[in-house]
């Protein structure tokens, strides 16, 4: 997509997120560049880029589909009739450990150097396009991916009928390292050859 088209989205994309009300496509056209801004998400830089004056309001103009990615959302347009699609499921992410009782129950820290019996349980709603696979992926605190799991199922496939998706993953895992370590949730619409994450949780390993 032309960097043009991200910015001008993303001038849309701003505003409502904002609370700013809508604004009129015609009003578009109207803006000058101003200074150059970088513009970050927690902390996280997601590209560099000018504001945008329009009327009383001022909006960076970065990449739309970084700022999508970094809201757990992702966007899609057809080359042959211009038409952008935007997508944001609903997604919670809940990481479980298995207790004494033989059952799982929610918790956010675990043992260092020991072998755990984790559940990942993924609820969804909110999704509008056919699904043709989804995937679980777990990185270590330095971003190193140590689990990926992928399923092409008829789980994935019914995502966009039922009303309330629910997945629950379990595996074994040993924990090697201390720190944050990062959860992922992505799926791959049909037709598209890569996934998008639109879900996300941590868990620590403590000593």
């Amino acid at each position: 997509m032309k960097g043009s088209l991200k910015r001008i989205l993303l001038l849309f994309l701003v505003m409502t997120f904002a609370g700013a009300g809508t604004v009129l496509a015609n009003s578009v056209y109207d803006y000058v560049r101003a200074r150059q801004a970088v513009v970050t998400f927690n902390g996280k830089k997601l590209s560099e880029g000018y504001l945008i004056q329009t009327g009383k309001h001022t909006v960076p103009a970065v990449d739309a589909e970084s700022l999508l990615g970094a809201l757990g959302g992702y966007m899609r347009m057809d080359e042959k009739t211009g038409q952008i699609d935007i997508f944001k499921p609903n997604v919670q992410v809940t990481v479980n450990a298995k207790n004494s009782n033989q059952t799982y129950t929610h918790t956010h820290k675990f043992k260092n150097n020991r072998l755990h019996e984790i559940q990942i349980t993924v609820t969804a709603d909110g999704v509008t396009e056919e699904i043709e696979a989804m995937q679980l992926t777990i990185l270590d605190p330095s971003g190193q991916e140590i689990r990926r799991v992928t399923d092409d199922g008829p789980i994935p496939k019914s995502m966009a009928t039922s009303s309330i998706t629910q997945v629950n993953l379990e595996f074994l895992i040993r924990l090697e390292k201390t720190g944050l370590y990062t959860v992922e949730f992505s799926v791959k619409p049909k037709g598209e050859k890569q996934f998008f994450r639109v879900g996300k949780t941590v868990f620590e390993s403590v000593e």
